[in-house]
């Protein structure tokens, strides 16, 4: 565990895609991956299965919920 990050990025809960790769954000549709890019945040666009590089840049990831739920509103 890490207590210096800079940001933290939480989940909801991963979906399908990304609970079978194990990897956050792993959907080809999702705009996790570039927004850091393009937003500057990462010097080029990471691959979901380069999760753990993401401490390099002081940033850490997470799930609210950590198993695969159909929605949002199963987590009870």
């Amino acid at each position: 565990m890490r207590r210096d990050l800079t940001v933290l990025f939480c989940g909801i809960n991963p979906g399908r895609v990304s609970a079978t790769a194990g990897f956050h954000y792993a959907n080809p549709a999702n705009l996790f991956w570039r927004g850091l890019y393009e937003g500057g945040l990462t010097p080029r666009q990471l691959k979901p299965e380069e999760t753990a590089r993401l401490l390099e840049y002081g940033y850490g990831i997470t799930d609210l919920v950590s198993r695969l739920t159909r929605s949002s509103g199963d987590f009870v």
